[in-house]
C-alpha cells in the first residue's frame, strides 16, 4: 500500500510541476494575443484564457493531492520523511511557479488594459 501511494503521490507532484510550465506557456500565448496584428476573435481569446486557468487549477489540485497523500503516508504508513519532503517540495515548486507567473501576467494584463483605454 505504501508503494502504491508513493507512486501516486510522485505522479501528482510531477503533474503539479508540469502544469506550472503549461500555465506559463499559455500565459505567454495570451499576452501575445493582446498584441497580435490581426486581433483574435473573442471566442478564440476566451478559449486561450480558459485553458490557461485550467492549467493553474491542475497545478493547485495536484499540490493539494500531494499534501494529503504525504500526510496519509506519514501518519498511517510511516513512510520515510525524505520521500514526503521531496514530494511536497516538487509540488510546492509547481504551485509557486504558477503563482509567480500569475502575478506577472496580471500585471501585464492591467498595463495592456490601461494602454488600450488611455491611448496617448
Amino acid at each position: 500500500m505504501a508503494t502504491f501511494l508513493t507512486i501516486v503521490a510522485m505522479l501528482n507532484a510531477a503533474v503539479s510541476f508540469g502544469a506550472a510550465f503549461f500555465f506559463w506557456d499559455y500565459c505567454l500565448k495570451v499576452e501575445k494575443a493582446w498584441t497580435a496584428s490581426p486581433r483574435l476573435e473573442k471566442t478564440q481569446f476566451w478559449k486561450l484564457e480558459s485553458v490557461r486557468k485550467r492549467w493553474a487549477l491542475v497545478s493547485a489540485i495536484g499540490y493539494v493531492a500531494v499534501v494529503l497523500l504525504t500526510a496519509i503516508m506519514k501518519n498511517r504508513l510511516e513512510v520515510s520523511q525524505t520521500i514526503n519532503l521531496t514530494l511536497i517540495g516538487v509540488a510546492s515548486a509547481g504551485l509557486l511557479i504558477t503563482a509567480f507567473r500569475a502575478m506577472c501576467h496580471n500585471g501585464r494584463s492591467v498595463e495592456a488594459s490601461l494602454s488600450t483605454t488611455y491611448r496617448t
